[in-house]
């Protein structure tokens, strides 16, 4: 393909810089008959993570024994209500347990066959021994399928390299990974075509090549000249973002993933400020005829102690929240209570709205095509893409309907939806400059699904987003949108230089540390919604309801240096630094930004060979208040792994 259909050189510079030490020594090479060869590689790792922080109480509801805030940036938001459906991963783990200990196989075979004819296929199964250990909701069957013992089809294709009038080509078909554009670590921009395994990003001993979650596809690479190719791929199946299970270490979500709650439960403090709110209530309030219900009353399975069908029923709740409501020191409360229930139509029925199921994308949507373009006058490459895509992170609307009445106070269900028909433009160039590899890229949506939740209410009368489940709002109450679209325009840069002895960085930091080679990238990046409005009527939704901005931007870090046979030990030692800061801006989604969050991991990498490699790990999380959902979550790992 004379390169022009390969990734911007900087991309695939650090991946050969830094994942070396995960690369097979030598593979099983072996003859099948005369004409087909193969090979077959395989790693198996065994990998152990924890908690090494307590739990922050900011981070947790107050119905299961936290002080989260009952207001937030967004106005009348409440980020008790946020964290009651957020919180079951964080409470399942205690500091210093073991939340992960994972024995894990990566195996790959590869088949070439006469005429240029190719195969591939790479297939992982794990078993996770502590990961269901939580200390306070058992994991979902669905969830513990998937966290406790898996295996995972990944890449399964075949290729065909061909000659189209003295020019190459290349068809695949089958499960492949696209990357296009620059980035190495920035989500958002133009490598959008393969959705990620998030879980998997959070198991010790995980491969870069695991992260990325193959798709089904049909994939066209041709030269068309010596200076320009065209790479195209139609998907004939759709696959979104693989969560972190819920209820387990990293998950941030209570209502979304595998294994999650199948309701959003309604907080003691918001049917408390209903109460308050109420003039009759005020009435009993101010004479002590009734108090406001105590944090637990109401709430999750987890911190009532009720089943999901006993929180959505007005059997058990109507006298759990009589109860909650009477005042002990007050002989005449029990029929005060009774008679606020009675009159007060929110309190008359359960406190949960419960799953309407989730709605996926059709199959014919995903498809991209690109040019590559690399002129005779520079040393410089050019990319120009389009992808046309459903969104692959999931939102959340509202189904408001009378069958649900006997089940939450708004006759309300939430349903998980997938938007479609989305659309993505991009350039990209790479280039060297002095001792740096550099790439960069510009990508524009003309209608990014950006999330917003159409439950918060509000008290400024009649708007078009705010309180759709409880006004009628969009579509008469029946259907509440969980996103709106917005343009969003991202750039972003990676730097990357391999230290060389004789001239820059290296030059000073390879004596300076006493080492014999090395790698520094930076990658940059920033992202525009030009017609988002902060605080225009538009209840967004981003973690502990934070409000989005127009610009937003930050970078990321990450640099080794090897000591080869290091002490003597037959091992080469690299000590390797990662660092993530969200610089400026909340970006909608909460990709990639999130203003003042900070991540920082130390790695000491040993690869003896190419065959045997362990690594040791800490991972610190802070900055960024309440939005940063992992800001109690550091911990430390370990995995050592044998490639054969």
């Amino acid at each position: 393909m004379d390169g022009m259909n390969k990734k911007g050189m900087a991309a695939s510079a650090v991946f050969a810089a830094l994942t070396l030490a995960t690369l097979p020594a030598q593979a099983f090479k072996f003859d099948i008959g005369d004409d087909l060869h193969a090979s077959f590689d395989s790693t198996v790792s065994y990998g152990l993570s924890m908690r090494t922080q307590d739990r922050s109480c900011m981070l947790i509801g107050r119905d299961n024994g936290g002080c989260a805030a009952l207001n937030a940036p967004l106005p009348e938001a409440s980020e008790d209500a946020f964290f009651l459906n957020a919180d079951n991963g964080d409470l399942n783990y205690k500091n210093h347990q073991i939340f992960s200990q994972a024995i894990k196989g990566t195996h790959e075979l590869f088949l070439k066959a006469p005429d240029e004819w190719s195969g591939f296929v790479r297939f992982t199964e794990s078993y996770d021994f502590s990961v269901d250990h939580t200390q306070r909701t058992r994991l979902a069957p669905d969830a513990r399928a998937l966290a406790v013992h898996n295996f995972q089809m990944l890449d399964l294709y075949v290729s065909k390299n061909f000659d189209l009038f003295d020019h190459n080509g290349r068809i695949r078909v089958g499960n492949q990974v696209i990357s296009w554009g620059e980035s190495t670590f920035v989500l958002g921009g133009i490598n959008w075509t393969n959705a990620i395994d998030v879980r998997r990003a959070h198991l010790p001993g995980t491969q870069l090549k695991e992260i990325f979650r193959p798709a089904p596809m049909v994939s066209l690479n041709v030269d068309l000249t010596k200076t320009l190719a065209f790479e195209g791929y139609w998907q004939w199946k759709w696959n979104p973002f693989q969560l972190d299970p819920a209820g387990t270490y990293f998950s941030s979500a209570d209502i979304v993933g595998k294994g999650n709650e199948g309701a959003i439960y309604i907080p003691t403090s918001q049917v408390n400020a209903g109460i308050a709110a109420d003039s009759n209530a005020q009435t009993a309030l101010a004479a002590g005829l009734i108090r406001l219900m105590p944090y637990g009353t109401l709430g999750d399975p987890g911190g009532t102690g009720l089943t999901r069908a006993q929180i959505e029923s007005t059997t058990t709740m109507r006298p759990r929240i009589t109860n909650g409501l009477t005042n002990p020191a007050n002989p005449l409360s029990p029929a005060a209570a009774n008679v606020v229930v009675a009159s007060n139509a929110q309190l008359q029925t359960g406190t949960a709205l419960p799953l309407d199921g989730a709605s996926t994308p059709d199959n014919a949507g995903e498809w991209g095509l690109s040019l590559h373009w690399r002129p005779e006058w520079t040393d410089a490459s050019f990319g120009f893409y389009y992808l046309n895509y459903s969104e692959k992170i999931p939102f959340i609307t509202y189904v408001v309907d009378p069958k649900y009445a006997a089940d939450n106070p708004v006759s309300a269900a939430y349903r998980v939806e997938f938007p479609k028909d989305r659309h993505l433009a991009g350039v990209s160039t790479n280039f060297n400059a002095g001792d740096w590899a550099i790439g960069a890229e510009v990508s524009y949506r003309p209608r990014e699904a950006t999330a917003i939740d159409t439950s918060v209410p509000t008290l400024k009368g009649k708007q078009p987003y705010y309180a759709c489940v409880n006004d009628g709002g969009e579509a008469k109450g029946h259907y509440c949108k969980g996103w709106v679209d917005q343009q969003k325009w991202q750039a972003q840069s990676t730097a990357l230089q391999i230290f060389s002895p004789t001239s820059g960085l290296g030059q000073w930091l390879l004596p300076l540390f006493g080492a014999s080679e090395g790698v520094f990238l930076i990658e940059t990046g920033a992202t525009y919604f030009p017609g988002l409005k902060p605080l225009g009527g538009i209840p967004w939704s981003l973690p502990a309801y934070h409000v989005p901005d127009k610009v937003s931007a930050g970078y990321v870090i990450e640099s080794t240096v090897t000591y080869p046979n290091a002490f003597n030990s037959g091992f080469n030692w690299s000590p390797q630094i990662d660092w993530s800061h969200g610089v400026y801006g909340n970006s909608p989604n909460s990709i990639p930004w999130q203003s003042g969050v900070k991540a920082g991991t130390l790695t000491l990498n040993l690869n003896r060979q190419n065959r045997i490699t362990g690594s040791l790990a800490y991972t610190w999380y802070f900055g960024g208040g309440s939005q940063n959902l992992a800001r109690d979550r550091d911990f430390v790992s370990a995995s050592v792994a044998y490639n054969f």
